[in-house]
């Protein structure tokens, strides 16, 4: 028989780590299990001895994020929160063979020079394009080459793309972006819809003072033994009197379950829950691997004057110099202050995704010097990194293809009440939607 009250959360990333978080508060039993050796998931921070600090996920979070801001007053962390820097508006994108700043308004993309005369001209038009209304599924490229024409879509759309999802507008679906989907369909116009948000509150980005890890860390430390690491969970079945958790060293079971893992974990644990047809649909959501190379620099052995947040690449436009393949660069130190010591800068060069599948077979050294000569070629270096740091993602970011909600929808459909879904697969890849996901599963259990 199950603990009365006893709820099981797999998986200890920051979308499990607030379901449990939750749960915990309004008095369940709780106990998480995570494969890895921490929680936490993709959100950890390094701090090297030569005073650089590293993130190896996400470098900052989006203002007014809800679910984010109630953990951080939670875990009493208030006070560590810190603000980006007025630069960090700034945003570079590699295009037509040069490095070129972004307009940070909506307007500004009537005038920018990483369009030519003529697409800036088309871009008039979107307003006039009719909304599609049959419902039929489209990938994100379709979309926009019929709404703003090609020319948009490769310069600007297809480098936003690879720095959300490390993915390829002409493979993922409008499930990627619901507001733009949505703006078509309630506005008619997606410039009218970037106008109306424009007039809204503009807030800084923000971190932490030790980097976004310290919110897990801080989290879990809140949760205390109740997290259980390095456990593996080998079985999900149901019992009478609730469902049986297996790992290699423990046999639980537990009234209520929160699944909080990869979608392609989740497929291998709902064979017998959902059926061998819907857990397929899950194990087949693809995530491609992608490697973040952190690299510290003298200042002085960086040209670019790093006056941004970071810069992007777009796909059809190779990097001068035969420099390696990135994806983009973020100015980790331009954006938050003490990210790196006294007269260094900090870099982070993404490689891989959906763009680059060949990057998983690459070693570490070869990684480091890809990500050197792309910062040698978009941003000018006069020497050697000083530090570096590589992490890898093998199967980093869920590619929402078309089609990829209605077939989610079809799994929660066979879900008994007792048993919900969390993570970065299901309403958005996001960090807050990952809590926010978190959040809303803890909610379905304790009904």
């Amino acid at each position: 028989m199950s603990r009365r009250g006893a709820v099981a959360v797999i998986g200890g990333g920051i979308s499990g780590l607030t379901a449990a978080h939750d749960l915990a508060q309004r008095g369940a039993d709780v106990t998480v299990f995570e494969a890895g050796p921490r929680a936490g998931g993709i959100l950890s921070t390094v701090r090297t001895d030569d005073g650089f600090v590293f993130e190896r996920g996400p470098n900052s979070l989006r203002p007014n994020q809800p679910t984010l801001d109630r953990l951080v007053a939670a875990c009493g962390l208030s006070d560590a929160r810190i603000e980006s820097a007025p630069a960090a508006k700034k945003r570079y994108v590699w295009s037509r063979g040069k490095l070129r700043a972004l307009p940070t308004k909506p307007p500004g993309i009537l005038t920018t020079k990483a369009l030519s005369p003529r697409a800036r001209l088309r871009l008039l038009a979107e307003p006039f394009v009719r909304p599609r209304r049959d419902g039929a599924d489209e990938t994100l490229l379709e979309f926009f080459e019929r709404r703003i024409g090609a020319e948009p879509v490769a310069a600007l759309l297809d480098p936003f793309v690879s720095g959300i999802y490390a993915g390829r507008p002409d493979r993922l679906g409008l499930d990627a972006m619901p507001t733009i989907r949505d703006a078509e369909a309630t506005n008619g116009s997606l410039f009218k819809t970037l106008r109306s948000r424009a007039r809204g509150p503009s807030t800084a980005l923000w971190s932490l003072t030790d980097g976004l890890g310290q919110l897990t860390d801080a989290v879990a430390a809140t949760l205390g033994e109740r997290v259980k690491t390095d456990a593996t969970v080998k079985t999900l079945a149901k019992r009478p009197g609730g469902w049986l958790v297996e790992t290699e060293r423990s046999s639980d079971v537990f009234e209520a379950v929160v699944l909080a893992v990869p979608a392609y974990v989740a497929g291998e644990l709902l064979g017998s829950v959902v059926g061998r047809e819907l857990s397929a649909t899950l194990s087949a959501i693809p995530y491609p691997h992608v490697a973040s190379v952190s690299l510290g620099f003298a200042a002085r052995d960086v040209v670019h004057p790093l006056d941004g947040f970071g810069c992007l690449t777009a796909s059809d436009s190779p990097l001068p110099r035969g420099g390696g393949p990135a994806l983009g660069i973020i100015f980790a130190s331009s954006v938050f202050v003490d990210r790196a010591p006294d007269d260094h800068v900090a870099l982070t060069v993404m490689i891989g995704g959906d763009r680059d599948r060949a990057s998983a077979e690459r070693d570490d050294p070869t990684l480091i010097r890809d990500a050197v000569s792309a910062c040698d070629a978009l941003l000018g270096l006069r020497g050697e990194p000083v530090t570096h740091l590589v992490t890898r993602w093998p199967r980093a970011i869920p590619q929402y293809r078309p089609g990829h909600k209605r077939r989610l929808q079809q799994v929660i459909a066979a879900l008994p009440p007792e048993l919900a879904l969390a993570g970065n697969w299901l309403n958005g890849v996001s960090v807050e939607a990952a809590a926010a996901s978190g959040a809303a599963a803890a909610e379905r259990v304790l009904r």
